[in-house]
């Protein structure tokens, strides 16, 4: 019950569905009835049906109270709305059916409108549970409040069930089409909301960026006049601070470091705007790279906090190989798998990351596994699924544009697991030709 709840309200046919139209219309629906029964007394409903009919209007109103509920109840909204549309949906309608023990066109009619309602409000799991579990309910009420057995004859048992049965075959088949233009219209705006906080954050980031790249190249200029200066003031023996050689040299290169690492950031800058706007990765900038220089340089890089975690990571440097592509591109894939692994093994409380290379005749192959809590199936199956996230504060985009970059190499991502065990992403390159 648990799962089939939850199930419901993923898909946001609970709380995002419009509860207070739907009980209003069940109560205009059942006033209708009162006023047809005292306009013409020969429709009169039967003791069992005007009395299911009473309570479906008293569900109703409770469900238009649902904000005044107290705290205590609200948890159980959905276990209620859930009981509300199969006792005024199914179970009613049964009621009002078996009540004369033989169908009309009326009955008929009235039992294909509440399929189709069903089937516009719930997901085909639940409009199978509720429908199933609405006609039991109303059978047993009627045979608890009515004398006699039901009879009816063969023929028209037959007529219903094909034409439920039709009926419902034609629902869900223009459902499904309905239901993949609305996640399609959320995604869209899902994307138009990314791209716009996106861009604000890139327009946000440059501007300081450059401000350090303007600056680091200014001091570049000067650096050997203040390195030769104090040479000179070092050999005059003046009284100064004293500097080793090894802190020269490490001055000579910070400018360059500062300029590579603007450089990266922009290019991460360029990665997330291409990414929100589902860009394809311009194949231009491709060269030939070593696999295990990305790996290296992206444990280098990645903000291991604390530092020791790097103590976590395991790289086999044999079996490098050269791919064609961005070798920007693949630091940021493992970028991306590093910070994934981490967050797993903070939350299983175990862990260490093993990073391997291998040839082969097809492809060559990156392994990268985690050995902290693995995934389950109904995880793996939604892993590169854009906006599909385990992790607080992450859009769900990181994978997605992942095996977007293999793929623009020619390659692939996958990913293999085992519950409580461990995670293994598998990116395969293609093999280069000779001379490539």
């Amino acid at each position: 019950m648990r799962t089939f709840l939850d199930k419901l309200t993923s898909y946001g046919y609970i709380h995002g569905f419009p509860y207070r139209l739907f009980a209003g219309y069940q109560i205009v629906n059942y006033v209708i009835d009162y006023l047809v029964w005292l306009w013409e007394p020969s429709t009169e409903a039967s003791y069992p049906y005007a009395l299911a009919h009473n309570f479906a209007i008293v569900l109703c109103l409770l469900l238009l109270l649902k904000n005044y509920w107290p705290n205590c109840l609200k948890p159980f909204y959905t276990l209620y709305w859930c009981l509300v549309v199969t006792w005024c949906l199914p179970l009613v309608n049964t009621v009002y059916y078996f009540r004369a023990q033989h169908y009309t066109s009326m009955e008929l009619v009235n039992f294909l409108m509440i399929i189709f309602t069903l089937i516009l409000i719930v997901d085909w799991l639940s409009f199978i549970v509720i429908l199933i579990s609405g006609i039991v309910g109303g059978v047993i009420y009627i045979l608890f409040t009515q004398h006699g057995p039901l009879l009816f004859a063969n023929n028209e048992i037959l007529d219903i069930l094909s034409t439920c049965l039709w009926t419902i075959i034609i629902g869900v088949f223009f459902s499904q089409n309905a239901s993949r233009i609305r996640k399609n219209r959320q995604l869209e705006k899902q994307l138009a909301a990314i791209k716009a906080v996106v861009a604000s954050i890139a327009h946000e980031l440059r501007t300081p960026l450059l401000s350090i790249r303007a600056g680091a190249v200014g001091i570049r200029k000067f650096i050997p006049k203040l390195i030769e200066t104090y040479q000179v003031a070092a050999e005059a023996q003046l009284d100064i601070p004293t500097i080793y050689p090894k802190e020269f040299k490490h001055i000579t290169k910070v400018m360059d470091n500062i300029d590579s690492e603007v450089t990266y950031s922009n290019t991460v800058i360029d990665t997330l705007l291409t990414n929100a706007n589902r860009e394809v990765i311009n194949p231009d900038v491709f060269d030939k790279h070593s696999v295990g220089s990305c790996i290296q340089a992206a444990i280098i890089r990645y903000p291991f906090n604390p530092k020791d975690q790097i103590q976590l990571v395991h790289f086999e440097k044999d079996h490098d190989f050269y791919f064609h592509g961005d070798d920007l591109l693949v630091i940021h894939i493992i970028f991306n798998l590093i910070k994934n692994a981490f967050y797993a093994i903070a939350e299983a409380e175990k862990g260490e990351v093993y990073i391997r290379l291998a040839k082969g005749r097809i492809h060559n192959t990156l392994r990268f596994r985690d050995t902290a809590k693995g995934l389950s199936p109904e995880a793996q199956a939604k892993l590169f699924d854009m906006f599909y996230s385990k992790t607080p504060n992450n859009t769900g985009m990181g994978l997605t544009y992942c095996r977007l970059a293999m793929e623009s190499f020619g390659g692939s991502i996958d990913v293999e697991s085992k519950l409580g065990e461990y995670t293994e992403f598998v990116l395969n390159f293609p093999i280069l030709a000779m001379g490539k």
